[in-house]
């Protein structure tokens, strides 16, 4: 069967708020999409180039500094049981 709205090219009302953000969301996404992209382009095609300017380079050494004893102790993860067998 065909729609009397349809068949004279009126547009059909959708009859609620929902339904018609529903129907403008992808023009309103493709067009945010977009403009996204010309402005991106726009950004880096007119923005100042920019350099990095090296004024100095340090060519210092670095100094090995040896770690404390405790750093080198065997750390390990015990569970109750295990510390309360090994003070006993």
């Amino acid at each position: 069967m065909i729609d009397q709205a349809q068949s004279t090219g009126t547009a059909k009302s959708s009859g609620s708020a929902n339904e018609t953000f529903k129907h403008s969301f992808s023009l309103w996404f493709w067009g945010s999409i977009s403009a996204a992209t010309l402005m991106h382009f726009l950004v880096f095609a007119f923005w100042p180039s920019m350099q990095v300017v090296a004024d100095s380079v340090d060519t210092r050494e670095t100094e090995v500094v040896t770690p404390p004893v405790w750093a080198s102790l065997d750390i390990t993860f015990r569970t109750r049981e295990q510390l309360i067998a090994q003070r006993g």
